[in-house]
C-alpha cells in the first residue's frame, strides 16, 4: 500500500487464508470470510474465456472448481491443478491468478487500497515467504504473519482404504443409470453414451469428490484409544457409492481417523511422526516454562479435520492425560461449524483489526528500501 497511514477505521484491511481446499478471503474485523474460493482450478482455459462468459477476464483467465465445473462439459478437456502442496504454495503462476480473481471478481477493489494479512503454515520455508512477499509487493503490496494451516490427510487415508477394499470409485459424470445391490455384490450400473474425453486430472478430481463424500459422511473419531473389541459393538452405518454399490461400515470408520492420534496406523510411516495430542504437548514443552501454564489453559481447536464427529472429545481426553498435574488444562473449540472451519481466517481478522497491530504492516517504501527480506524482520 502506498503512503504511510495504515491504522484506523478508514482502511479496509484484507485477510487471506490459503489452504489445500480453498482460499478464504474477507475484511479484517468481520466474523467470517466473505469468499471461499476453491484451490482447485482449471489450467489452459484461455481459449474458452469468451465461450463461458469470462471475456472480461481474458488476461488472467482461470475458472475455479465448484459445482458449476462439474455440471458443464465445456471443461472436461482441461487439466485440474492445485497451487498448494504440503501446506505451502507450490504453483506460483496459478496462485497469482487466484489472487487476480479474488480482487477482480470477489473484492472488486484495487489492491493498493488495502493492507493485507496472510496466514501461512508454521513450517513454511523462508524462500517461499520471501517469494510471496516479492510477488504481492511487485503486484499487490501486503504483509505476512504465521498461523496454522490444515491439509488433505484424511482424504488420502480414506482413498487408500477404499482402494485396498477394491471398491470401484466411479465418478457420477460417467453413470447413466444404476441399480441398488446388496453388500458384497458387484455394482450394476450403465455407462453414459458419448461421454466427452476428459483429462486425467479432471477425472481424478471427480473421483476424489466421491471419496470426500465418504470421508465427510462416514468417518468418526473414537473417544478413547482405538480398541477393536470395543468398536465392534458399535452399530454399523450404510454408505451408497455413485455406482449403486452399498456397504455397511463399522470399525473402518474409526480405524482411519485413529491415525490422527496414533500414527502407527499409517502404513509406511516411521515411529518419529507425532499424533495430535503429542504435537500439542511437545510444542508447549518447547516454550518457556513460565508460558506453559497459560498455553495449557488455552488450547484452541480449529480447522476442517476438527469437524469430525468425536474429534474434540478425543483430543480433550488425550491432552488431559498429558497435562502436568500442577497445570490447568482447557480446550477451546467453537460449537459452530463456520467458526471452527474458518478459525484461522477469523484469528487473522481479529489481529488485523487491532490498533496495536497497525505498526506491523510493511509499507511499499519499506519494501523498496530493504526488499523481500523485510518480511523476516517485521514478521519473524
Amino acid at each position: 500500500m502506498s503512503g504511510g497511514v495504515y491504522g484506523g477505521d478508514e482502511v479496509g484491511a484484507l485477510v487471506f487464508d490459503p489452504g489445500h481446499s480453498s482460499l478464504r478471503v474477507g475484511y479484517a474485523g468481520e466474523d467470517s470470510p466473505k469468499f471461499d474460493i476453491p484451490s482447485w482450478s482449471l489450467a489452459e482455459m484461455f481459449p474458452y474465456c469468451a465461450a463461458v462468459g469470462h471475456n472480461s477476464y481474458t488476461k488472467s483467465a482461470h475458472i475455479y472448481l465448484g459445482k458449476m465445473i462439474q455440471l458443464s462439459e465445456t471443461y472436461l478437456s482441461c487439466e485440474v491443478v492445485n497451487y498448494m502442496k504440503d501446506g505451502m504454495i507450490e504453483d506460483w503462476d496459478t496462485f497469482e491468478k487466484v489472487l487476480d480473481y479474488s480482487y477482480e471478481k470477489c473484492i472488486k477493489s484495487e489492491s493498493q487500497y488495502h493492507p493485507i494479512l496472510f496466514s501461512e503454515a508454521t513450517w513454511n520455508a523462508r524462500g517461499k515467504r520471501e517469494r510471496l512477499c516479492e510477488l504481492v509487493f511487485e503486484k499487490y503490496q501486503h504483509a505476512i504473519v504465521k498461523s496454522p494451516l490444515g491439509g488433505d490427510f484424511l482424504l488420502n487415508q480414506a482413498n487408500n482404504y477404499l482402494k485396498e477394499s477394491q471398491v470401484d470409485i466411479v465418478p457420477s459424470y460417467l453413470i447413466a443409470d444404476k441399480q441398488l445391490v446388496k453388500e458384497g455384490d458387484r455394482p450394476k450400473w450403465t455407462r453414459k453414451n458419448n461421454v466427452a474425453e476428459v483429462t486425467s486430472s479432471w477425472h481424478n478430481y471427480m473421483k476424489r469428490e466421491v471419496v470426500r463424500d465418504f470421508q465427510q459422511t462416514m468417518l468418526h473419531c473414537s473417544e478413547a484409544p482405538y480398541d477393536e473389541e470395543t468398536i465392534t459393538s458399535i452399530p454399523t452405518e450404510p454408505f451408497e457409492f455413485p455406482t449403486g454399490y452399498n456397504n455397511e461400515y463399522g470399525i473402518e470408520r474409526y480405524r482411519i481417523t485413529e491415525s490422527l492420534f496414533d500414527p502407527s496406523y499409517i502404513k509406511g510411516v516411521g515411529s518419529t511422526m507425532l499424533g495430535m495430542s503429542h504435537v500439542v504437548s511437545t510444542s508447549i514443552g518447547l516454550c518457556d516454562i513460565d508460558l506453559r501454564p497459560s498455553l495449557y489453559s488455552g488450547v484452541i481447536v480449529t480447522g476442517g479435520n476438527s469437524l469430525l464427529n468425536g474429534y474434540v472429545e478425543r483430543l480433550n481426553r488425550d491432552l488431559s492425560s498429558r497435562t502436568p498435574p500442577n497445570m490447568r488444562f482447557k480446550l477451546i473449540s467453537a460449537t459452530g461449524t463456520t467458526e471452527r472451519r474458518f478459525g484461522s481466517w477469523i484469528g487473522g481478522s481479529i489481529l488485523a483489526s487491532l490498533g496495536s497491530f497497525q505498526q506491523m504492516w510493511i509499507s511499499k517504501q519499506e519494501y523498496e528500501e530493504s526488499g523481500k527480506s523485510q518480511v523476516d524482520r517485521k514478521c519473524p
